[in-house]
């Protein structure tokens, strides 16, 4: 299983040129497709992290679990506003 990139990694990964110059994620491998795992590994552990957050806040005694970022229900959905909702939505694409 590929690692968990740090910060600078996945700063050095938005920056990257295929040259592998000056890259922190040179130790992961010696060209720019030995890195993909790696990217993918990463921003599919944040995103599963984002989905257990979701709904995170225990029930109030009318039932119900609630959104950290927009505060509403389970029951009522998200606010349309709501950057963690809109955040999981496009990060979902097209399956099938």
């Amino acid at each position: 299983m590929p690692e968990i990139l740090n910060k600078k990694q996945l700063e050095d990964a938005i920056k990257c040129d295929a040259t592998c110059q000056n890259c922190s994620l040179i130790r992961i491998g010696e060209y720019k497709s030995d890195c993909i795992p790696a990217i993918a590994q990463t921003a599919l552990a944040y995103r599963d992290m984002l989905e257990r957050l979701e709904w995170s806040m225990p029930a109030d005694r009318w039932g119900g679990d609630y959104c950290p970022m927009c505060g509403n229900s389970d029951l009522e959905g998200h606010t349309a506003d709501c950057e963690l909702a809109a955040l999981l939505k496009e990060s979902e694409g097209e399956e099938g």
